[in-house]
């Protein structure tokens, strides 16, 4: 059952990845404000934070792919991790945009960022809940 919710948290980190090449911000793709954040000073650190965006998606998903036969006995702790780097890039580069400007910039990209990682997030919470309830019951099983 893990292994169901561990598939639809990778479904729902494309939707992440998608995102990133739609509009996110003033008719840029994340690709486009990513290279804006480069080229002006002082600039760098958010450029990698939204590059990160991407990149730990992408890495989530390849990680699954090759553990895809023993899938039902992934550690969870990698998607986490790789969730949680790629939410922390997004909030730390875009919502300092959002803090200055207000939402009213925001696009469709980063809508849709946005919906994968709140689903992403709700399917690894099921699998976790689930790792946790099919351990418990193997050690009861053992006793």
């Amino acid at each position: 059952m893990k292994s169901k919710y561990l598939k639809w948290s990778k479904i729902s980190l494309l939707l992440v990845c998608f995102g990133f090449f739609m509009p996110v911000s003033c008719d840029g793709n994340g690709v486009d404000i990513t290279r804006f954040y480069w080229n002006i000073e002082g600039g760098k650190q958010f450029g990698i934070l939204l590059s990160c965006v991407l990149i730990f998606a992408i890495f989530s998903i390849l990680f699954s792919l090759v553990q895809k036969d023993n899938l039902e006995n992934e550690k969870i702790i990698w998607d986490w991790i790789f969730l949680m780097a790629s939410i922390c890039g997004g909030l730390f580069s875009l919502g300092r945009e959002c803090l200055n400007y207000g939402f009213q910039f925001l696009q469709i990209g980063a809508f849709v960022i946005i919906i994968g990682w709140i689903l992403s997030l709700i399917f690894l919470i099921c699998a976790s809940n689930d790792n946790e309830s099919s351990e418990n019951k193997t050690e009861e099983t053992k006793q």
